[in-house]
């Protein structure tokens, strides 16, 4: 992880399950067990060998969402 700070096994909500957890036990992607919501500690901005593949991800996940068009 790269903020030092985050959500673990201790302090997960009982309505959300982790499925990415960081070597250091700070878990980076959790889903909620009945409701639509996922969340994922990811940071598709920064410069990264997989920087394209990341964008594509991110505009697939967001179904070209207005604000990514073009960008």
């Amino acid at each position: 992880t790269f903020h030092h700070q985050g959500v673990t096994a201790a302090t997960l909500a009982p309505d959300v399950q982790p499925f990415a957890i960081a070597p250091d036990g700070i878990i980076e992607g959790l889903i909620h067990r009945a409701l639509p919501c996922l969340a994922v500690q990811w940071h598709p901005e920064r410069p990264s060998p997989s920087h394209d593949a990341d964008h594509a991800l991110l505009r697939r996940f967001l179904g070209g969402a207005w604000w990514l068009n073009g960008n």
